[in-house]
């Protein structure tokens, strides 16, 4: 991956936009340079953001992404433009920020944004897509990329100055090896949980053998289920004697059941024969009231079928002259109810007409009112943009006096320069001198380093012999022993699935698995079912984790010996070049290094001040010009308030005191009256129309009602009259006794009804009586007590030898599945153990609890391979910048022979032949193996993830820590790694860095946002 174009809008301290032509660097280093705070750290951020959202250091977060210098018409955005693998990606990506609204106050959230423009035109828009498209493509996550890319500025420390744990939590994100911590803590919790399950178990069986009750003393295992056995064959036995018993008694009391049942239905049909005599008597008493009652139901028929009718005719007619009598009381209150109502509205009426002139005259007065507020709205826009004016003018002033501040600075800095040229050239010729002769004697110097270091090395790869080698032994013996382990879990899991399958088989059915329709040999189900598919699958990941491991360790075995013998030849041939004695060299290069140090921070001082005056002629011709800028804008923001004040003074004579928000109330307030009057007015004459009118209509149904009431009375006396003829012509006495008739005529179907009963009963009766008669006329005689007696005794015998057979089966079935809990229990109970003493070991192996092995958890193991994979080409990186004089080891403690090894850090000097911890190195020392320490890691990043090429690095400030040697050495490192199409860029305001790298990015700040160019 290589980055062609980086550009960038309204981000950081960038207002404008720009862009980074990267394609003009196409080969080797280039710097980026500029004051504290211009924006160099933020191209970096950029190029991060761009990819994955996030901020390339661990101090700044995406929200502070929104420059300060924006507007609300400012949108802040970054488009990289990079080429991977021969093809071009485009991302543009947006943050989520606040801005100021376009229109009205306040503000208002801008949504964060990304597009993918893919090589053949296809784009992505969604976020959770866009990131895994870019894992895909580069993969490299968030934090591999920071350190395969970007040296951030004060992080890339971290990876040497680290504690163990928390190098361990780098590694962890880095490399992924938490999947090694997860198998540790799955394999205590599995060994925890087979622990558990086997005291369980242990505890179950002790249980059930404390349940067999023996005699003897000897409570041996095999004793107890041999006694068991025993008790088991007798109660079974005895079981069996109790049944036949049973089925004889049973015999004797059915016999007896079914005599005493013929009696009792004998002696029933007596007791019903002697019930119906008794209700025949009860029948003849109730013949004189049955016929009273027929007697009755024949006048009512009469009544009801001769003078019905006009009865009916009568009673509608009464009925009908009571109804209009009660609707013209009716229509009298309603027309009492209604003469109010009117004459209520009639009043409200004139009311309504007495407010007229004065609403009128309000109307006028909104009119008036409505004039006014074009004038007060322009008052209220003034006054607004008064404030601003007059903010904006305070802002001008206050920055106009930083800015003349700052050129007085300025040219006291420029004079400063002048002087300094004088003495400078004096100097460096001195300097260029010295160093002659101080590298003619490193040259020499090193080979007697260089000869030192490799016996070292040797002294140090000939001590790692034995501790792989234990490694190695260790590593095969565990995956030996889980491969085993695995195969035999797979071979227990595989019977259990069989033996599932053979529980559905039938026969003349096809198996699942052979096809076959005949099963002569179905497996059979385990006693132990513990094993599952996702122990198996654990168990197998594991496995196939330790043989990867063992491989990686024979590897390094054979790299051990093989450089180990490279390093024996290297070593004779080094030895022959060695001249002049080591400590003669010494004394000299310590007296020429000091002067020559002397001298380089002189020069060092001369050439920043005196490097620094283009640039700070530079700076105060752009201060200059944005003096010049804010005094006319501060000009123009005077008059532009005048105006405002001017125009508001004449605004205000016009209007007077009136202020807008009391007119509009006043407006509103007015108007509402107006609708409210109208509305009411309105509704007051519509109820005042309709009260009228219904009192009419009252009055005209009133007459007419009291003319059908006198015709309907007429009618009624006719009527009656005739009636009285009709009823003695009927057979009645006379009226009255029609009426006593006709008030029983409701009892006429009761009646009926009770006739009609009693006709039915008095035959039921009749025949039910003959037909017990004719049923008993054979019948026997048996004593119903001697046969309940009998009985009564089967049933306590039976119960007797029920409830004595039940206990023989509730002991039967009692110590039966004691027997076979305790053989089942016993199995599971071997299988649990063997179980557990293999998942045991595997646990206290991976976590580093195995008595006699190395004594470090599996994570920790695989981290130390990367971690010395690390040193390897760290080494390589720190031999070139220190000449050979420092190594980066691992740190490795030994007690009682059982190392515990760790990823502490230290470092060997060769001038002093010893180690030492790495936070006693210098800062220039230190920053040198932070660099080497972060190649290296990019280095095994790269070559890890699968070959994949990153055509870019960035190592942000740390230089300035650097001696000119130093400095060199790691300029050197940096141009090696630019090449072969690499591209490598350098944060730093050193002067000496800006004379050695052509290729640069110069940015300078200002007060509207900093602005950046280009130099090639």
């Amino acid at each position: 991956m290589r980055p062609i174009n980086l550009t960038i809008s309204a981000f950081g301290p960038y207002k404008d936009t720009v862009s980074v032509d990267f394609d003009c660097f196409r080969q080797g280093l280039f710097l980026i340079s500029g004051d504290t705070g211009s924006g160099k750290t933020s191209l970096f951020d950029a190029m991060t953001f761009a990819l994955y959202g996030e901020a390339s250091g661990k101090d700044r977060s995406v929200k502070s992404f929104r420059s300060h210098y924006a507007t609300s018409d400012d949108k802040t955005e970054v488009t990289l433009k990079f080429e991977h693998q021969g093809k071009v990606y485009i991302i543009t990506r947006s943050p989520s920020y606040m801005r100021l609204k376009k229109s009205g106050e306040g503000l208002t959230q801008e949504a964060a944004s990304v597009l993918l423009e893919m090589p053949n035109g296809h784009t992505l828009s969604k976020r959770n897509e866009v990131d895994e498209a870019i894992l895909d493509l580069l993969g490299l996550t968030y934090t591999q990329f920071k350190h395969v890319a970007l040296l951030p500025q004060g992080e890339f420390k971290d990876v040497l100055l680290a504690k163990s744990q928390e190098r361990s939590e780098l590694f962890r994100k880095i490399f992924s090896t938490s999947k090694y911590n997860t198998l540790q803590q799955d394999l205590s919790t599995l060994e925890q949980e087979t622990k558990f399950e086997l005291s369980i178990i242990e505890k179950s069986l002790e249980s059930l053998y404390h349940q067999v009750s023996v005699e003897t003393q000897d409570r041996t295992p095999k004793t107890l289920v041999e006694a068991l056995n025993t008790q088991i064959e007798a109660t079974h036995k005895h079981i069996e004697g109790l049944d036949k018993c049973i089925n004889d008694v049973k015999s004797v009391e059915e016999k007896a059941k079914t005599a005493l049942t013929l009696a009792e239905i004998e002696a029933d049909k007596r007791t019903q024969l002697n019930q119906k005599l008794l209700e025949a008597k009860q029948l003849e008493a109730q013949e004189n009231t049955i016929n009273a009652w027929k007697v009755l139901n024949e006048k009512i028929d009469i009544a009801q079928k001769t003078l019905g009718e006009d009865a009916l005719i009568i009673r509608t007619l009464k009925q009908t002259l009571s109804q209009n009598t009660n609707t013209i009381q009716q229509y009298q209150k309603e027309m009492l109810g209604t003469q109010a109502i009117t004459q209520k509205n009639k009043e409200a009426l004139e009311s309504f007409t007495q407010q007229a002139p004065q609403i009128q005259e309000e109307i006028l007065k909104v009119d008036r009112l409505k004039t006014m507020v074009p004038d007060l709205e322009t008052i209220q826009t003034l006054t607004s943009l008064m404030a601003q004016g007059e903010k904006k003018q305070k802002d001008f002033e206050s920055v106009l006096n930083q800015m003349l501040l700052q050129e007085k600075t300025k040219k006291e800095a420029i004079e400063t320069v002048r002087e300094k040229k004088e003495t400078h050239p004096k100097l460096v010729a001195l300097h260029q001198e010295n160093e002659r002769s101080l590298q003619e004697m490193k040259h020499a110097f090193t080979r007697h380093e260089h000869l030192e270091r490799m016996q070292q090395s040797l002294i140090t790869l000939q001590s790692k012999q034995p501790l792989i080698t234990h490694v190695y032994e260790s590593i095969r013996r565990l995956d030996t022993t889980m491969n085993q382990a695995y195969r035999n879990r797979l071979d227990q899991f595989l019977d259990q699935q069989a033996g599932y399958i053979a529980r559905t088989l039938k026969d003349n059915e096809p198996c699942p698995v052979c096809g076959s329709t005949h099963h002569p040999h179905p497996a059979h189900k385990p006693d132990d079912e513990s094993v599952d598919q996702q122990t198996i699958d654990t168990m197998m990941q594991f496995s196939n984790a330790v043989s990867e491991l063992r491989n990686q360790t024979a590897q390094s075995m054979n790299n051990i010996q093989k450089d180990t013998q490279t390093l024996i030849n290297t070593l004779n041939a080094v030895s022959k070049t060695i001249a002049e004695p080591k400590e003669v060299l010494t004394q000299k290069l310590e007296a020429l290094t000091l002067q020559q140090q002397t001298l380089t921070q002189a020069i060092n001082q001369s050439s920043e001040i005196i490097a620094s005056l283009p640039s700070i002629n530079q700076e105060l011709e752009v201060l200059s010009q944005s003096i010049s800028q804010t005094e006319h804008a501060l000009q123009a923001q005077r008059i532009e308030n005048a105006t405002y004040e001017t125009d508001l003074k004449t605004l205000n004579q016009r209007v007077g005191d009136y202020d807008i928000k009391a007119v509009n109330q006043e407006i509103k307030m007015l108007e509402l009256k107006h609708e409210t009057y109208q509305k009411d007015l309105n509704q007051t004459q519509t109820t005042y129309d309709q009260s009228k009118s219904n009192l009419e209509r009252i009055d005209t149904l009133s007459r007419q009602l009291n003319d059908t009431i006198k015709k309907d009375t007429q009618t009624l006396d006719t009527l009656e009259a005739q009636f009285v003829h009709s009823v003695i012509h009927a057979g009645f006495e006379d009226l009255s006794d029609y009426e006593n008739t006709m008030t029983k005529a409701p009892e006429y179907d009761a009646n009926k009804q009770r006739i009609h009963e009693f006709e039915t009963t008095r035959l039921k009766v009749t025949q039910a009586i003959q037909s017990l008669e004719q049923d008993l006329k054979d019948a026997k005689h048996e004593n119903l007590e001697d046969l309940k007696t009998l009985i009564e005794n089967t049933k306590n015998q039976l119960t007797q030898l029920n409830n004595e057979l039940r206990t023989n089966h509730s002991t039967y079935d009692q110590l039966k599945r004691l027997y076979d809990d305790i053989l089942k229990k016993q199995r599971q109970y071997d299988t649990q153990a063997h179980h557990f003493d293999m998942i045991s070991n595997l646990s206290k192996t991976a976590n580093g609890r195995l008595k006699g092995a190395l004594r470090v958890s599996f994570e920790l193991y695989v981290q130390s391979a990367y971690f010395n994979k690390i040193l390897i080409y760290a080494n390589q990186r720190l031999a070139a910048m220190s000449d050979g004089r420092y190594q980066l080891f691992r740190k490795e403690d030994y007690d009682d022979k059982r190392p515990t090894v760790g990823l502490d850090l230290e470092v060997f000097d060769a001038y002093t032949g010893m180690r030492r911890d790495v936070s006693t190195l210098s800062g220039g020392e230190m920053f040198k193996a932070s660099l080497a320490m972060a190649l290296g890691l990019s280095d095994v990043i790269q070559s890890m993830s699968g070959g994949i090429e990153i055509d870019m690095l960035f190592v942000d400030e740390g230089f300035g820590s650097l001696d000119q040697e130093s400095l060199n050495q790691a300029i050197n490192t940096l141009i090696e790694l630019s090449e072969n199409h690499r591209l490598v860029g350098i944060i730093s305001h050193l002067q000496e860095l800006k004379q050695q790298i052509d290729q640069q990015i110069i940015i300078q700040k200002s007060p509207t946002g900093s602005k950046l160019q280009q130099r090639v």
